[in-house]
């Protein structure tokens, strides 16, 4: 080969290897982004919206960043083996989806060991083959077929260019996606349109915290509108999800049942509160 081919090989290879660097530190910027909350402060309901909205990374590769950035959090073996190439991107979040996934289905967390002897069987396979070792060790089943929705030929051919282009052969995983990225958008079109279901005493009542009275929990949602009262640089967050009564000065720290003292939050804005209170001391990755 000639000099400047050989240059191009070796330039393009050093560059793969800083883009694995990058990659790890990416992941380890989104642990903290999640475990402080910071995206609810731009906003957002969740850390998937932030990727997608202020990232620009597609629905699907948000999720597998999300994914993959949750299992190198519980080891630490997943961090050194996609810098050294034993494991993709990919293939980490994809095992980390199938993991949820299983767990959801059986009712049950699915142990550490299980999850460190499957990393260790598909260290060095190829997406396809790690594929097959996870389902078949996971006993995960393709629960969804073409035939199962009755899709147009065309609908199918096009499927299947999409999972080939987001190295996704699991087609019941595939589809997940898919739904998971219509409902994320369908509760941002309910924020933005600020619609206001309708909800009874009891829907109410199970997503409070038991300690505030009945009576002054029914006051502080008529008061909000049942909606999150957080404010986020003057614009009001308004989400209808995981509504909680939350106190602006904590129990633990002197604050009183009162309706001065309390306020509606969604699940985001009431852990964002939480992290701006009391910190966050264990973040679980190392901080790069």
């Amino acid at each position: 080969m000639k000099k400047d081919e050989l240059e191009l090989l070796e330039n393009t290879k050093k560059l793969v290897s800083l883009e694995k660097k990058f990659t790890i530190q990416i992941l380890k910027n989104l642990n903290l982004i999640e475990r402080k909350k910071l995206f609810v402060e731009l906003g957002f309901s969740s850390l998937h919206s932030y990727c997608v909205e202020v990232l620009g990374y597609a629905s699907s590769e948000a999720y597998l960043k999300i994914s993959a950035m949750r299992l190198m959090r519980e080891f630490e073996s997943v961090e050194k083996n996609i810098e050294s190439g034993k494991l993709s991107l990919t293939t980490v979040g994809e095992l980390q989806m199938n993991i949820v996934k299983k767990e959801k289905e059986a009712g049950k967390k699915i142990s550490h060991e299980v999850k460190a002897d499957i990393l260790k069987k598909i260290e060095g396979k190829s997406t396809r083959a790690a594929q097959k070792i996870v389902k078949a060790v996971l006993v995960i089943e393709d629960k969804i077929k073409p035939a199962d929705f009755k899709f147009k030929e065309e609908t199918i051919k096009k499927l299947k260019q999409l999972g080939d282009k987001l190295e996704v052969q699991d087609l019941d995983l595939l589809v997940q996606m898919l739904v998971k990225e219509k409902e994320e958008r369908l509760i941002e079109d309910m924020q933005s349109n600020k619609v206001i279901p309708a909800l009874k005493d009891d829907s109410v009542k199970n997503k409070i915290t038991k300690n505030v009275p009945l009576k002054m929990r029914r006051e502080l949602f008529i008061r909000a509108n049942y909606q999150c009262e957080n404010s986020i640089n003057g614009i009001r967050c308004s989400s209808q999800k995981y509504l909680n009564v939350d106190h602006v000065k904590p129990l633990a720290l002197g604050g009183i049942h009162s309706l001065s003292n309390t306020r509606i939050l969604c699940g985001p804005c009431n852990q964002r509160a939480r992290v701006k209170i009391f910190g966050d001391k264990s973040y679980g990755m190392r901080a790069g």
